[in-house]
């Protein structure tokens, strides 16, 4: 970390990290709820400003990988003299100025937040409201973005999002132009156990290597491949089964959202 950030952050005290409680996959007694998860090792939870607080521009310090997110974080010094994160957008660099709720075209640079009244038809957006001063809530993992279909007469917006549903929000929403930063996450090795061990994943045991009691697989004698469609320890069936129900497939591809 530089010098400039560290007395930054010595000068105004703005709270960025809090701890985090983790009881990952256990419940209120302490039992293992959730088959092959754990809680990792032990990581600070970053404080996002999915609300966009400033009210005029921003210079970017720094861009950090968050280890509770799969999308980069960046660290901004406001006109008001405050510190906060945001998620970085795909080109987004150290020293770029980013701006907040402009109207003028020369404002709308990658990285900046507007109204989608403002944003251009066609525009890749993320970060996007579902209602009016609520933060963000679509659109936030690494990569990902949405795309503006079209504006209609009674203030609506349609977006489509990268997995081909459509949204309807208001145009009084906010949105940051650009896709969220480092698209290449889901592409990354874990290269080793170890390291899928700190992010909270637990090993893997087939259900024909268990008991009877244990998994419908289990038991048997010498190495039996279960005698049976393949199923979950409860007993339900993971190939072939549906997962979507046929209400949703006869419902249109838009989710409206009042």
């Amino acid at each position: 970390m530089c010098t400039k950030t560290k007395e930054l952050k010595s000068n105004f005290r703005t709270k960025l990290k809090v701890g985090w409680n983790v009881n990952t996959a256990r419940n209120n007694r302490g039992v293992i709820t959730v088959q092959g998860r754990s809680s990792g090792s032990k990581r600070l939870y970053r404080i996002i400003d999915f609300k966009r607080r400033f009210k005029t521009s921003a210079i970017v310090l720094q861009i950090v990988n968050d280890p509770r997110r799969s999308a980069n974080i960046a660290l901004i010094f406001t006109n008001e003299g405050l510190i906060s994160f945001i998620l970085a957008t795909q080109n987004l660099k150290v020293g770029d100025q980013i701006y907040n709720m402009f109207s003028e075209p020369n404002y709308l640079t990658e990285g900046s937040s507007t109204f989608l009244k403002y944003i251009p038809i066609g525009s890749s957006v993320s970060s996007i409201e579902l209602i009016p001063n609520y933060g963000a809530k679509y659109a936030r993992s690494a990569g990902t973005f949405a795309k503006i279909l079209k504006k209609t007469p009674n203030n609506k917006v349609f977006l489509k999002l990268k997995s081909n549903w459509n949204i309807i929000v208001s145009n009084d929403c906010t949105a940051v132009l650009g896709a969220v930063g480092d698209s290449k996450h889901w592409y990354k090795e874990l290269k080793k156990a170890g390291n899928s061990r700190r992010i909270g994943f637990r090993p893997i045991v087939r259900g024909v290597a268990k008991n009877p009691v244990d998994h419908p697989h289990g038991g048997g004698e010498g190495k039996t491949s279960g005698g049976r469609p393949s199923v979950t320890p409860w007993g339900k069936i993971t190939k072939g089964q549906p997962t979507v129900s046929k209400k949703i497939k006869k419902l249109k591809s838009y989710k409206i959202f009042r």
